[in-house]
């Protein structure tokens, strides 16, 4: 263990130039870190430079406030020289080349701070930020401690995040939130807690110059400079800008120490997530279809008096409609039946046995029972099952009522057929067998509902509204069931699923840096040796318009004659399988106009070409595959054009024409060659 006497009191200070250099501002004053700004990915080779032969122009590469419009002055980078290792020889020679005159000139003035909130950009727009510091005795001349890894001493930094305290309505001005101590401003510690990212726990105002328990520290790297012939230590971190998110995302605690109440250290369960990605969602994205078909034969039908003339066409094209929506939520109902199976084997394997009536090691609990109940009485209604029996009656008899039934229907070569399917899945007629390699059940997830007016020619297999399984309820009901079933212990793999971090909204939250130095071998001093506040500072999302920007070239080709664009090597390539190349076969005689067709409601309506897509297949049976290489420079010209096209047709509602694009002249090489 190790004693330190009264003398040898530490204390946080910027970097040593600053205090020289007598900068004004929050930004540098002399008793808090500082926040450096550096532009270029080769921001690290900058530093160095920066610090082994002019650490007293530190103040010029200070941050302020900066848009893209007015961004911050460049400091002088000109000045400085390679960097060498700082050895003492090396040290000498930096010191005689700058009283020589060899190594930069003048010391270039800190840079102004200017008027404005400090928002730090992200690495993606260019800009990197570095906290620098130094740790110094608190005695005359304020010598750097040296740091001893030997004893566990540990220099790192916390981000802290500012908040308006209750009755300041949200709002506080820059000296309050640099204050970072009085009634003004609430400071707030961020706490790693698993997969849920971390919490903020709020600090006392007589606690902010101390780390909350469990707090995360973010490292800081000692280097050495030379100044007037001695050498000085530096200390620098970076700031994790890029994590924005995570710290914007957190939720919020309480002085208390402990986390809020609805934060879950692991976040929802990852097997609900997957239920909910495998069987929930494709269930839903089925019962919106089939809200989207029903709304539209409904207009259809909407008025009824003029329809005698064109009533076989209009029964036509509802009957093709539908017959396109049931083969579609037949074939995903199936996909979405194995999927809940092996949910159900892996990790429901007791009320999966249960519901095969087989042997169980265990009874039910109550919480297996309810969504084995809720499994079995999401029914299809008895109106659908008699409407599809009589429209096709080779299933008659093999339409699954619940979907329990149709679990427990899907055997192992039918789950073999559906995965290995080299052909789609098509409806078939009233006259004609199942279609080979499917199962010969029927199960439809959802459909649409439709009972049109008395007197109405109809297509047939129209339920009545009131007759629709419950499909909405039904899917968030066995979803509920099944979270609250789910054994504690995973009884199978588990995938790593997290769901998307949701980030509240509102006006952007303040942070600012405090430097930490712990030595927990100390006796007499054990508490850590906490910084004052840095200046206040935003971090930048992603798409913050402020934000500064790589610059973006595409080059588009010179010459876009035949000739020219001939010479382009069609150097990207499409693997196309067997599959997609029948799918691309199916459509390559499709017009733009029958995709506009497609769209449209009856009688401008015109179905695409039909029929299942199969396999590409040689002359002697064997399936092929297909290697597309297309020419980029021309892909980029149709992106291009049917780029402008669009903006020029959304621009009737947005008006952003002017706003786009700039056009300026340059000097290039003519289109063809002379």
């Amino acid at each position: 263990m190790v004693a330190h006497h009264r003398q040898d009191a530490l204390r946080w200070m910027a970097p040593h130039s600053m205090w020289l250099n007598g900068v004004s501002g929050l930004n540098g004053a002399a008793g808090r870190p500082a926040i450096l700004r550096f532009q270029g990915d080769d921001f690290m080779d900058e530093m160095t430079a920066l610090v082994e032969t002019r650490p007293e122009a530190l103040p010029a590469w200070l941050a302020v406030p900066e848009t893209w419009r007015a961004p911050a002055p460049e400091p002088p980078k000109d000045m400085l020289s390679p960097t060498q290792p700082l050895s003492q020889a090396r040290a000498r020679q930096v010191q005689l080349a700058r009283r020589q005159g060899m190594i930069g000139g003048a010391v270039p003035k800190p840079t102004p701070q200017t008027d404005g909130d400090l928002k730090l950009f992200q690495p993606a727009q260019d800009r990197f930020y570095m906290i620098a510091a130094q740790l110094v005795c608190a005695r005359p001349g304020l010598p750097d401690h040296r740091i001893s890894a030997a004893k566990q001493e540990r220099v790192r930094f916390v981000i802290r995040r500012l908040v308006p305290a209750a009755g300041t309505n949200g709002d506080f001005d820059p000296e309050a939130k640099a204050a970072s101590g009085n009634d003004l401003v609430e400071e707030y510690a961020f706490v790693p807690f698993g997969d849920a990212g971390g919490w903020w726990q709020q600090l006392s105002p007589s606690h902010r110059n101390q780390l909350a328990p469990d707090e995360e520290r973010l490292g800081l790297f000692p280097t050495a400079y030379a100044t007037d012939g001695r050498k000085r230590r530096l200390l620098l971190g970076a700031l994790p800008v890029a994590r924005r998110e995570a710290y914007i995302g957190a939720a919020f605690g309480n002085a208390s120490g402990n986390p809020p109440p609805a934060l879950d250290p692991a976040g929802p369960d990852p097997r609900t997530l997957l239920w909910q990605t495998e069987v929930s969602a494709p269930w839903v994205a089925l019962e919106d279809q089939a809200s989207t078909l029903q709304s539209a034969l409904v207009d259809d039908y909407a008025s009824p008096e003029g329809l005698s003339p064109s009533a076989g066409d209009l029964v036509a094209t509802a009957r093709a409609q539908l017959d396109a929506y049931r083969a579609r939520a037949a074939h995903i109902g199936w996909l979405m039946l194995i999927d809940a199976r092996r949910f159900l084997q892996t990790h429901f394997p007791v009320l999966w046995e249960h519901l095969r009536g087989a042997p169980t090691p265990r009874p039910l609990t109550s919480a297996e029972e309810t969504l084995r109940d809720l499994l079995q009485d999401t029914n299809l209604h008895p109106d659908l099952i008699d409407a599809l029996e009589t429209d096709y009656p080779a299933y008659a008899g093999n339409i699954a009522e619940s979907f329990a039934a149709a679990l427990l229907q899907l055997t192992d070569s039918d789950i073999a057929n559906l995965e290995s399917a080299e052909t789609t899945f098509d409806w078939p007629s009233s006259n004609t067998d199942p279609t080979p390699g499917y199962p010969p059940f029927l199960w439809l997830a959802a459909h649409p509902a439709f009972l049109p007016d008395a007197g109405v020619p109809t297509p047939g297999g129209w339920i009545d509204p009131n007759a629709q399984m419950p499909q909405g309820t039904a899917i968030q009901d066995i979803e509920d069931a099944l979270a609250a079933a789910l054994p504690a212990q995973p009884t199978g793999p588990v995938p790593d699923l997290r769901p998307p971090r949701q980030v509240p909204r509102g006006e952007e939250p303040w942070f600012t840096v405090r430097c930490v130095f712990e030595r927990p071998n100390c006796t007499g001093f054990a508490a850590p040796v906490v910084s004052a506040p840095s200046a206040p500072f935003q971090m930048a999302s992603f798409f913050d318009p402020d934000a500064p920007a790589r610059d973006i070239r595409i080059p588009m080709p010179i010459d876009i004659s035949p000739a020219g664009l001939r010479k382009f090597r069609k150097g990207a390539g499409f693997m196309v399988s067997d599959l997609f190349c029948g799918q691309f076969n199916r459509f390559k005689k499709v017009t733009f106009g029958d995709l506009v067709r497609s769209v449209l409601p009856w009688p401008l309506h015109k179905d695409l070409p039909g029929g299942a897509a199969s396999a590409c297949k040689g002359g002697g049976g064997n399936a092929f595959g297909l290697m597309i290489s297309l020419s980029i420079p021309i892909v980029t010209i149709c992106a291009f054009f049917l780029m402008m096209i669009m903006v020029a047709l959304l621009d009737i509602v947005f008006r952003w024409m002017p706003f786009l694009l700039s056009v300026f002249r340059i000097d290039l090489t003519k289109g063809a060659k002379d």
